[in-house]
């Protein structure tokens, strides 16, 4: 009876066979990819540190944005592809952009500039995901479409208000002035969060979700009380609630 022996060279062949396929499957899964950008805000003489923030992180988001957008269309056309169907569109790309979270690297203030840097990671199967997850769910996709609204409204009250205090030289209408400014400010900020609970909806993590909002409704930001009332009301990532919603 005869028995078949391997050489070493054989096994190590095999070996060297396992790993090849093994890194081929891995190059196979879509590549995450990360942006990070800087941004430096100067502040006028209305500013804060609190505006002064708000719009650096505003303007460096607008920056990683702008970049990833070519990316994320990318994916969303290889869906299409994939797929079968156009039901997806490429206003898509700023919904599903719009929502990834963004890491604040470093920032730091010196009373005159306001500087932040930024990191967005995008993951392909996240952006599947969030796909798929608005194309199913209308209660979502309308939320984060008036988002995106409400984001530029504030964006536009923000530039509005800052011409007309340059422009004011009465201490009490600049008093009013400025505190609609920081209003604007705060609705810029609620809305931001209330797109990353959106993500964090879309991806089961509801308690993160309600957390997004709830501190800055604490804080008694108006803007922030009534997104946190539209989930109640809409049900999104918890259950109805009509009580809580009012």
């Amino acid at each position: 009876m005869s028995h078949r022996l391997f050489s070493p060279s054989a096994k190590l062949l095999r070996i060297g066979l396992t790993a090849l396929l093994l890194l081929y499957a891995f190059s196979l899964k879509a590549e995450v990819r990360q942006y990070i950008r800087e941004y430096r805000y100067h502040a006028d003489d209305y500013d804060t540190r609190f505006t002064s923030r708000i719009r650096a992180i505003d303007g460096v988001k607008q920056s990683l944005l702008e970049e990833l957008g070519t990316y994320v269309r990318s994916i969303i056309h290889v869906t299409e592809k994939n797929d079968g169907t156009k039901s997806v569109t490429h206003d898509y790309v700023n919904l599903t952009a719009g929502i990834l979270a963004t890491k604040i690297l470093d920032e730091r203030w010196d009373h005159a500039v306001y500087y932040v840097k930024a990191q967005i990671e995008v993951d392909p199967d996240e952006i599947t995901n969030a796909i798929d997850s608005l194309k199913n769910d209308v209660r979502l996709e309308q939320a984060l479409r008036q988002s995106q609204q409400d984001l530029a409204e504030a964006r536009q009250t923000i530039e509005r208000l800052q011409q007309k205090m340059k422009q004011q030289t009465q201490t009490a209408s600049l008093a009013r002035l400025n505190e609609d400014y920081v209003r604007a400010a705060q609705n810029l900020e609620v809305e931001y969060h209330y797109q990353h609970a959106i993500n964090d909806i879309i991806h089961g993590r509801f308690d993160k979700a309600y957390a997004q909002l709830h501190a800055l409704a604490e804080k008694g930001y108006p803007r922030a009380q009534a997104k946190l009332g539209h989930m109640h009301e809409r049900g999104m990532g918890m259950p109805v609630d009509y009580d809580k919603a009012a």
